[in-house]
């Protein structure tokens, strides 16, 4: 509770003077902060058309329950006017984490309106009076946030494990600090710099952060992140656009050998060939990739977690030696059969069908762990496990398919991939989430969170090689924007 309250203060305190950013400000950030966000609040705040939402009107409540006097009007004028309180949001916002502390650099436009607004804030409690230390100015607000300014830069910084004076003293040090011992000397802020969309996100991908991390890279499942002395870089970006909302990632390896494992990933990842792009009527997610069997094992025993479930398949089945076999186009269909009720269908091109020879030996197997399976006629064959049926079998030798009971089977006449052929035929990974054919499920269903949701059409994600991905979201309506719906 300690470090989600030191969390929220600095973001509540960061909103305020936002609401309220000459790259000398951007110099106080630390070589080595494992993550840098770089934020365009004022085309953010534009696209949300904040000043005439329901949100400010909400806030302007909120302020005049907790500001005393007659500082309600100016703490209101601040939010609706940022630049009254010496903060120049025309530059980026830059939040940045390194070890257990997080800091907000914004540029200053006016010193002298900066330390106006600071003492109104002394004046209700909020902040402590500015004090002259190191030619900075320095003081807390809320108690657990240090501040530091000086002519052109306002510095916030916390720490998740309390200590104000040394907080203190290392917000200090980095108004200080020399280029070359900044972040903003690195090749990562260049390339954070030469982006211009809403939100850019750098991010230090190894074993110790990916806990922490839930962007993009996430989705990169070929990459083995989260693999002792891998070192990798990853920047994210966010955009709200008319219609969309847009999302990317491109990671690069720090060293010789974590860029190996991305080259090798680009080596094996393939053109997907749309040979299984003809879903169901009733498709909600569809995904495929194009794959080399014995490198989808290799990489599988990579993962703790997948060792583990072929382990446990391997009791039953050669799971190793079909896999082995995979060599081609992969898709994977999620259906809506309606009340709630999922099915899936699998469908993976294969080299050859070798295992169907221990077909008869599976069978006696599965009975040892109270599982059974049954022929339904050449090749095909069902499973039951518990109190579920899965319907697998073999093609013309060459395909393979894995299905609920209860799924369709059946390729619709048309589809809504069909608009999107000529991606998915660029791309090595591909998924696409028909949003609009869940909106009369329960989670779409969620006051006033699920009227949101609705307005959302469908997500495409995307890869084109092993070291970036896309994500799309569509709205139903193209001349919304997503941002002015949420705060609507």
């Amino acid at each position: 509770m300690k470090h989600l309250h030191l969390l929220s203060a600095l973001a509540v305190v960061a909103f305020i003077f936002c609401s309220c950013s000459n790259t000398d400000y951007q110099r106080v950030i630390p070589a080595d902060a494992s993550a840098v966000v770089k934020i365009d609040v004022k085309s953010l705040t534009e696209k949300a058309d904040f000043s005439h939402s329901s949100a400010n009107e909400m806030l302007g409540s909120m302020l005049a329950a907790v500001v005393k006097g007659k500082d309600v009007k100016k703490m209101q004028s601040y939010i609706n006017d940022p630049s009254s309180m010496g903060l120049d949001f025309s530059m980026p916002v830059y939040v940045f984490m390194v070890g257990q502390h997080f800091g907000v650099s914004i540029k200053v436009d006016d010193d002298g309106d900066l330390k106006k607004s600071i003492q109104m804030l002394q004046k209700q409690g909020m902040a402590t009076k500015p004090i002259e230390k190191e030619s900075l100015m320095c003081g807390s607000l809320l108690d657990d946030i240090q501040y530091t300014y000086s002519s052109n830069t306002f510095l916030l910084l916390t720490s998740l494990e309390g200590g104000n004076a040394s907080t203190g003293r290392m917000a200090r040090q980095l108004m200080k600090q020399d280029e070359e011992d900044s972040f903003s000397s690195s090749e990562a802020h260049l390339k954070m710099n030469e982006h211009q969309e809403d939100v850019v996100i750098y991010s230090q991908l190894n074993k110790n952060n990916m806990k922490a991390l839930s962007g993009l890279e996430n989705l990169l499942v070929w990459l083995p992140l989260s693999k002792q002395n891998v070192q990798m870089e990853a920047l994210n970006t966010i955009n709200f656009d008319e219609g969309k909302i847009y999302f990317s990632v491109k990671v690069w390896g720090k060293d010789e050998m974590s860029q190996k494992l991305i080259d090798d990933a680009n080596k094996n990842l393939r053109s997907i060939q749309a040979t299984y792009a003809h879903p169901s009527v009733n498709m909600v997610v569809w995904g495929a990739a194009n794959l080399k069997g014995d490198w989808l094992l290799s990489h599988m025993k990579e993962s703790k977690q997948a060792k583990e479930m072929l382990f446990l398949m391997e009791r039953a089945v050669d799971i190793e030696q079909m896999l082995r076999a995979v060599d081609g186009d992969v898709a994977i269909e999620l259906q809506n059969l309606g009340n709630n009720d999922i099915a899936y269908l699998a469908q993976v091109q294969l080299s050859n069908s070798d295992f169907l020879a221990d077909v008869d030996y599976w069978k006696q197997s599965m009975k040892e762990y109270g599982l059974s399976m049954q022929s339904r006629g050449k090749d095909a064959y069902s499973m039951q496990m518990e109190r579920d049926t899965y319907l697998w079998g073999v093609k013309e030798k060459k395909e393979l398919f894995f299905a609920s009971e209860k799924a369709n089977m059946s390729p619709a006449p048309q589809s809504v991939l069909d608009n999107y052929m000529t991606d998915i035929k660029k791309s090595k990974f591909f998924i696409y989430v028909d949003l609009a054919a869940l909106h009369n499920t329960m989670i779409f269903q969620i006051p006033w969170w699920g009227e949101k949701l609705r307005a959302l059409k469908s997500i495409v994600v995307k890869s084109a090689s092993a070291d970036e991905m896309t994500m799309v979201v569509e709205l139903t309506d193209k001349k919304d924007n997503f941002l002015k719906l949420l705060f609507k």
